[in-house]
């Protein structure tokens, strides 16, 4: 599962894409946007990983 928490999905109610097809389609929407991205830190703890 994957938890995004930005400005349209705070803490309190985080979108939740569920399924590695969906989170697949996720990134690649993602990362096929003509925009930068940088990911300035990451926190790794077994099979979790959180990042900024």
């Amino acid at each position: 599962m994957l938890r995004v928490i930005d400005r349209n999905n705070p803490p309190s109610k985080p979108r939740e894409i569920k399924g590695r097809a969906a989170i697949d389609m996720f990134w690649d929407d993602m990362c096929s946007r003509a925009m930068t991205h940088k990911v300035e830190t990451t926190i790794a703890d077994g099979d979790h990983l959180a990042f900024t």
